[in-house]
């Protein structure tokens, strides 16, 4: 592998950031992928790596704490440079530069620009020190203050330059990959400028900032209110800083109303607390783009569904708190990625059913006894399930409903018809068969559980015991007067009437 010695340092720096028991479990599984005939010429520099930290002739938690006070302190120089940015980052690239938000990868851009032609003397002797195991922590994070205090003005200096000289300014453009990553470094240089102040804002607030902070509480208000006075034409950075600490983003509209003293879309419109909206927008855009990479890369099952519920909850408290047809090209927008995620929801919600009669299937037995299951098939069917149940609760927001009606006849019934047949069926069969049925009853049931509910699920679960003449296992609670489940009439289905 050629440098190896970088290679090793990177890995090592990783290494550094798990906890030792996940390090034990990784050169594990690297010398179990040794043994067994890998291929892969990076192996054995890996597990080299690997193995110099967590064999050395100390405990690994003593290894660690000497590392952390050289090499891996070294290589956090960098985060801890940018930590004032932490509440202001996002991964995802919008279609366009939102104000109060900034792209995790252009840090790497800034930082080598400041390292390689702004204060390469400087940023030499931070790192020196971090690997000076007599620096202590606290004597390092000195030297990261006064670090971050040259950057403001290598910020300030280029940045004015470069709008006094148009050659300046395509030359600082360039190193930022172009005129977006150049308003990102304006946005990295005005968050480092306001710390102090952002720090002073939330001190009050060491919670979550609930719903009643926006929309009736005034000391919040007030804080803004003389925050902004200060820092004029700053309501961007505000908002970034607000929606960090809620975890309701559809609040920030209406407290932007608040702020702007006026009652509608229209008239927030047209005031400097713009940003209170977009940045709300930003984040259903940025959770869609989560939702479609997750689909895309992320083998979890549960990943796509996740980022799809947090993606509906914040569309669907833009919808309630708002009247969206005040504003025309705010509603569009919305009404744009809720298209684009609708595509994405359809084929997902295609591949339900095929992949839900592969998932209750019974596996085949090879000659030795093992059951051929695929357990990459039974995730892809989990997750698509998962989607499937949530877009089949949240209709308004994924708009598909024709497809959502079609492909639920077709699984209630193969989930109905063959969970029984495979219960019933586990008393006529013994040896492998019977366990080759049971794993096939216990995904119906897991996936049962998912669509009808709990209740449902653990009547499934005692006809599974009984079936296998195993004592019914007790209920963790019991369920309450009245409730009952019945296998035999089967759940009731998603809208059907009750009969009260």
């Amino acid at each position: 592998m050629k440098n190896a010695k970088l290679v090793t340092d990177k890995i090592q720096t990783y290494l550094g950031e798990l906890s030792p028991k996940a390090v034990r479990s990784l050169v594990a599984r690297l010398e179990k992928s040794q043994a067994a005939g890998s291929d892969d010429p990076n192996l054995g520099v890996i597990l080299g790596a690997s193995l110099d930290m967590v064999r050395s002739g100390k405990p690994v938690e003593e290894t660690f704490r000497d590392t952390q006070s050289t090499m891996i302190r070294k290589n956090q120089v960098q985060r801890m440079f940018f930590k004032p940015l932490d509440d202001f980052l996002i991964d995802e690239m919008l279609a366009e530069k939102q104000p109060g938000r900034i792209l995790r990868s252009m840090l790497n851009k800034i930082w080598l620009w400041l390292k390689r032609d702004v204060l390469t003397e400087e940023i030499s002797a931070v790192i020196e020190r971090a690997e000076d195991p007599d620096c202590t922590d606290d004597e390092l994070a000195l030297e990261i203050d006064s670090l971050q205090d040259k950057a403001i003005v290598a910020f300030r200096v280029a940045l004015e330059s470069s709008d006094e000289a148009e050659l300046n300014r395509r030359r600082l453009s360039a190193e930022m990959g172009g005129a977006r990553g150049l308003a990102e470094l304006k946005e990295v240089y005005r968050v480092f400028q306001m710390e102090a102040d952002l720090i002073d804002l939330f001190e009050p607030y060491t919670d979550t900032l609930y719903p009643n902070r926006f929309k009736v509480d005034t000391d919040l208000l007030q804080r803004c209110q003389a925050f902004l006075k200060k820092h004029k034409g700053s309501v961007d950075i505000l908002a970034g800083a607000l929606l960090s600490r809620t975890s309701h983003p559809a609040m920030l509209p209406g407290f932007g109303i608040r702020l702007a003293g006026v009652n509608n879309l229209a008239d927030l419109a047209n005031s400097e607390f713009t940003p209170l909206m977009t940045i709300a927008i930003s984040e259903v855009e940025r959770l869609a783009l989560l939702a479609h990479d997750h689909r895309k890369f992320n083998p979890d099952p549960i990943g796509f569904s996740v980022a799809l519920s947090d993606y509906h909850e914040v569309l669907r408290g833009l919808e309630v708190e708002l009247d969206l047809s005040q504003h025309r090209a705010w509603r569009d927008q919305l009404t744009a990625i809720k298209r684009s995620v609708s595509n994405l929801v359809a084929k997902e919600l295609e591949s339900v059913p095929g992949l839900l009669r592969s998932a209750i299937a019974v596996p085949k037995i090879d000659q030795d006894g093992n059951l051929l299951i695929d357990h990459e098939l039974t995730s892809n069917a989990i997750r698509s399930f998962r989607v499937f149940v949530m877009v089949r609760n949240a209709p308004d927001t994924f708009a598909v409903n024709d497809l959502t009606n079609k492909t639920r006849q077709a699984v209630e019934q193969m989930l109905e018809i063959t969970t029984r047949w495979l219960i019933n069926d586990l008393s006529g069969v013994i040896g492998n068969e019977q366990r080759a049925v049971l794993a096939a009853a216990d995904n119906a049931i897991m996936l049962c559980e998912l669509y009808y509910g709990g209740d449902y699920a653990a009547q499934l679960r005692r006809s599974r015991q009984s079936a296998l003449g195993l004592p019914e296992r007790k209920p963790v609670k019991d369920r309450p007067a009245g409730q009952t489940a019945s296998l035999r009439k089967g759940p009731v289905r998603a809208g059907a009437k009750s009969g009260r």
